[in-house]
């Protein structure tokens, strides 16, 4: 066998099991010790806490009394997982807390940033991980006035609290200006919801003298007398269900969160951003700087405001009397002063006058007044809720109503609307009073400013007919709006209405107002007329009167026809509004005739008018109102002795129109006027076109269009007819035609020249309109004006209800004109109505002449309808409407045949 030598192989393993046997024998009986932890950051609490905050570091490996770093890193790697570079801020000490080892960090003073400690074996480029981060918390507080005032609805403004903190909880002082009390009463305010007793508010809820609360104050007493919950030792102690408001405000109990001036702070606890009211209502006047400071963080923020001394509260009359006819609507203002945002407004006395109506006034316009009406037509009928609404009988201009001033009704106080009348409001003085503070009773024992109202006598005098085209009316919703298209020439007086416009009924009365506007607002004229169903709808509910007036409008006996049944408008099917204005007396009826000749249902009973024939009507307004008149209907026998009654009669005529002449000359030059003539209401908006007719070449088609009618009843258009050849022919249309039953339609033709022509026309009649008693002397005078070119003598006559009474012969040079002056002695007329006119062959102009006898029974002047009025609605017998007949005009023209005609020329 051969063998291999390999002794040195065999001589290390024999030294290494001689190694181990002698590290095995010395090992024997010995101990070894574990190496050390090294010092590490357990964690930081809070991990990023607001500036301001106490952060605890709960670290491993370190004993009480070592000492670490408090860092702040300035730059990171690892893609920011890891802090690369820091710099120093200040050095700590480990504390022992119950077996930890702490390090207590105040953040006061540090920025925003992210921080760590290092140091005695702590790492310092941790990872990001193991640090902490500063935030800095905002906090904005700002009044939305710099100025408020110590009383009244000025001494309110809203406070605005903002943060980039979700909830925070802060203390609020004044600087010592303000103690606690005056605080709470600026923060919490008596309608908020946020308090102890839960949903209901707290002035329904707490502040109510059978609790001995009856303000902020005494809550804020009961809160520190602990009788409510709401007073802590430190805000820590606050529960969400013992804080007040909508700002969450409690108290600090007194010496407690080591803080000596407990009763010159509140806190609000655990608030959000918000924006509520505050209240400086009984603050001192001065200069007031409000510091917020959140309690466990470093933000504050403060707010300046201005508290105003200002006067009491008071209320004022504008106008410290009011008068008002009977049965009319009295405009009342009221005035506040700066202190003052609401108040009470007493109309009457119940033990001196018989009546008392009470008003509360919750809120004044924009210039702190409040104007209301008050209905002494409606007034005292509200009989506990049956009768009518207060809402009818005192109500707030609609102007101030948009800046929202309002008025209530206390359900609860006496007096409210007094319901023990007989009859209307009676003709008096009554006191009005009003106060800012205390109650009904204070603003009669004691009120801030007393006024009167004067309740008048009624007056009846008569109705007036007026019309207006339907564009007209369709811009009128009040009384200033018919007088304003008077003034403008779109609404005329006349007593002549054409078919398709509008006839406006003027009521010449006071005392109505009342009632029509009661009408307006409660479905119109059934409410006031219908028959036998008052009882049930109207305000007459407990008069049980059967209505309050009758309003007809029919058809004259003399235009119907014998045996003929009379056209009466169904008011329940006739297109008309009632115009009234809170505060004037005028009332108007407008009524639509647009559908009165093809609408059959617009008459009961009647058939529709034919649109090519003229007919006469009368409007008749009678009073039967028991309320109103003040007559008992069981003792009063001859009820129609007591009716008061107005009428007035006018014509419905076919629509009509004419071009001055026919044929018409016009020369081929620009600015040519063509004139044509009309019956349609004033204000109604035509068009003439003129269009070429025969061989004319080249053709042509022009027009004119938004002509106006005048108050002299035409319309002038203007054309260029320059370029045009004489002996060119045209055709003249006023348009639209289907505004005249038959086209209205001239020819003309173009001219060298136009022959020289007079025009007499008649303006300035005067009096247009009179009312006189018989026996009356009438000096009226007419202006006759020749605007032809060429002189002419001509006869002026002298016409009643279209009869020749007088003529006169009048010589005019071209643009000359004269003043006829003459006498009208009505000692021999009849009294009655009439239309009285001048006229020459080109131009007429009308009036009216109503001659009354002052001796004669006022039933006279009524409808002679009326005494057969037993039934209102069912007449036996037919009786004409008209005015006294051909007599009067025979004695009329005998005395203006004789009178004096005197003629003054001027140039």
């Amino acid at each position: 066998m051969t063998r291999t030598h390999n002794h040195t192989r065999t001589k290390a393993v024999s030294v290494f099991f001689s190694a181990i046997m002698v590290f095995s024998m010395v090992a024997v009986g010995v101990t070894v010790t574990p190496a050390a932890a090294s010092p590490a950051i357990d964690s930081y609490d809070p991990e990023n806490p607001w500036q301001g905050q106490a952060v605890t570091a709960t670290v491993d490996g370190l004993d009480p009394g070592d000492e670490v770093d408090l860092r702040r890193v300035t730059d990171t790697s690892n893609g920011g997982s890891t802090v690369s570079s820091s710099t120093f801020i200040e050095e700590l000490d480990v504390e022992a807390d119950n077996g930890d080892r702490v390090v207590r960090i105040d953040t006061d003073d540090l920025d925003s940033g992210d921080y760590f400690l290092s140091g005695s074996g702590l790492s310092s480029t941790p990872s990001m991980d193991d640090t902490f981060e500063v935030r800095i918390q905002r906090l904005d507080a700002a009044f939305d006035d710099d100025v408020v005032t110590d009383f009244g609805a000025d001494s309110e403004t809203d406070l605005d609290i903002s943060s980039n903190r979700g909830t925070y909880t802060l203390n609020v002082s004044a600087d010592g200006d303000l103690d606690s009390e005056e605080l709470f009463t600026i923060f919490v305010d008596a309608d908020s919801e946020n308090h102890p007793a839960g949903d209901n508010s707290i002035r329904e809820d707490l502040i109510d003298p059978d609790n001995d609360i009856d303000d902020l104050g005494d809550l804020y007493e009961a809160i520190r007398a602990g009788t409510y919950d709401g007073e802590f030792d430190t805000a820590d102690d606050v529960t969400s269900g013992d804080i007040w408001g909508e700002f969450n405000v409690f108290l600090y109990a007194e010496g407690k969160d080591d803080d000596l001036d407990h009763d010159e702070k509140i806190g609000l606890h655990r608030i959000t951003d918000r924006e509520e009211a505050v209240d400086f209502d009984g603050i001192d006047g001065g200069d007031y700087e409000f510091l917020f400071e959140v309690t466990d963080t470093a933000a504050e923020a403060t707010a300046s405001i201005t508290v105003d001394d200002v006067d009491d509260a008071e209320l004022s009359f504008v106008d410290s009397t009011v008068d008002v006819a009977q049965g009319g609507v009295a405009s009342i203002t009221v005035e506040a002063n700066d202190a003052a945002d609401s108040g009470l407004l007493v109309i009457g006395e119940i033990d001196d006058f018989g009546y008392q109506l009470n008003v509360t006034i919750e809120s004044f316009n924009d210039d702190d007044r409040i104007t209301l009406y008050f209905n002494t037509y409606t007034a005292g009928t509200s009989d506990d809720g049956d009768g009518t609404d207060l809402e009818d009988i005192i109500w707030v201009d609609e102007d101030d109503a948009d800046e929202d001033a309002a008025i209530d009704y206390s359900e609860t106080e006496e007096h409210e609307d007094s319901d023990t009348l007989e009859f209307i409001l009676s003709e008096g003085d009554y006191d009005m009073s009003v106060i800012a503070l205390g109650d009904f009773d204070d603003a009669v024992d004691d009120p801030d400013d007393v006024g009167s109202l004067l309740i008048d006598e009624r007056e009846t005098t008569g109705l007036n007919v007026w019309t207006a085209a339907a564009d007209t009316v369709d811009d009128i919703d009040a009384v200033d709006d018919v007088l304003a298209g008077a003034e403008a020439g779109n609404v005329t007086q006349r007593d002549l209405v054409t078919q398709d416009d509008w006839a406006i009924f003027e009521l010449d009365a006071t005392g109505l107002d009342g009632m029509f506007q009661y009408a307006t607002d409660n479905g119109g004229l059934s409410a006031i007329t219908n028959t036998n169903n008052a009882a049930d709808d109207t305000l007459l509910a407990q008069e049980e009167s059967d209505r309050a007036a009758r309003v007809r409008l029919r058809e004259t006996r003399a235009s119907a026809g014998p045996n003929a049944d009379r056209r009466l408008v169904d008011w329940e099917q006739a297109d008309y509004e009632i115009i009234t204005t809170a505060g004037q007396s005028t009332v108007f009826i407008a009524v639509d005739t647009d559908s009165w000749n093809d609408d059959h249902d617009v008459f009961d009973p009647g058939a529709a008018l034919d649109e090519e024939d003229d007919y006469e009507f009368i409007m008749n307004v009678r009073i039967e109102d028991e309320w109103l008149l003040e007559f008992d209907e069981e003792e009063d026998d001859d009820l129609d002795d007591l009716f008061q009654t107005i009428e007035s009669s006018f014509d419905v005529e076919e629509r009509t129109g004419q071009f001055r002449h026919d044929p018409y000359e016009v020369t081929a030059t620009e600015d040519v006027e063509i004139v044509a003539s009309t019956n349609v209401a004033p204000g109604t908006e035509l068009t003439i076109r003129a269009r070429s007719s025969g061989d004319t070449r080249p053709s042509f088609i022009m027009s004119d269009s938004d002509l106006v009618v005048t108050q002299n009843e035409d319309v002038t258009g203007t054309f260029d007819f320059s370029g045009k050849n004489v002996g060119d022919t045209f055709d003249l249309t006023l348009r639209p035609t289907g505004q005249f039953p038959d086209d209205v339609e001239a020819e003309g033709i173009v001219v060298d020249e136009i022959d020289a022509t007079a025009v007499f026309e008649v303006s300035d009649l005067d009096p247009a309109d009179a009312d006189v008693e018989l026996g009356d002397v009438i000096d009226a005078s007419a202006t006759i004006t020749n605007t032809g070119t060429e002189d002419a003598t001509k006869d002026v006559e002298v016409r009643v209800d279209g009869d020749t009474i007088a003529t006169q012969e009048i010589e005019l040079e071209a643009g000359e004109d004269v003043t006829a002056e003459f006498e009208i002695d009505t000692s021999d007329l009849d009294a009655g109505d009439y239309t009285h006119s001048v006229w020459t062959e080109d131009d007429e102009e009308t009036g009216s002449l109503t001659i009354v006898d002052p001796d004669a029974d006022d039933d006279d002047v009524d409808d002679a309808d009326d005494a057969d009025d037993a039934d209102a609605d069912d007449e036996p017998a037919d009786v004409d409407d008209d005015t006294p007949g051909f007599g009067v005009l025979v004695a009329l023209a005998a005395l203006l045949a004789a009178a004096l005609l005197a003629v003054r020329r001027r140039s």
